[in-house]
């Protein structure tokens, strides 16, 4: 009896740990979040190294792939909100990056993120 009990504990952890292959991820999705430690802050003359602006987000990336993190499942870096964008659109209608935090524009971050990491998301809501 004690077999039969030790055997279908194994196939329990064995099926609990291999998961379902039903497409789904197996882990939560994990990144960084500016939110979480910089909220909104856009005040890079009062903050310069806690404001929200393309080297925060780049050495961020860069940091999380030589520290590792990427090794180990990370694979985003979160741009939260309006905190990255000027408060114009331009000529088609689409949103514009802050020119003085995001010299370089969000199409450049986006490939110095994707060059060493996963993705980089954005987030907004209406």
């Amino acid at each position: 009896m004690a077999n039969l009990k030790i055997f279908i504990f194994s196939v329990f952890i064995f099926v609990a740990v291999k998961g379902l292959n039903n497409g789904l991820v197996r882990t939560p999705p994990m990144g960084w979040m500016s939110w979480t430690k910089f909220y909104c802050e856009i005040d890079c003359i009062k903050h310069p190294k806690a404001c929200i602006n393309e080297d925060l987000y780049a050495s961020q990336a860069d940091r999380m792939a030589n520290d590792g993190y990427k090794d180990v499942g990370y694979e985003y870096i979160h741009i939260d909100g309006y905190c990255w964008m000027s408060m114009q659109r331009d000529q088609a209608g689409r949103l514009t990056p802050n020119a003085t935090r995001f010299p370089h524009g969000i199409k450049w971050l986006a490939n110095h993120v994707r060059s060493i990491f996963v993705e980089i998301l954005i987030f907004l809501s209406t």
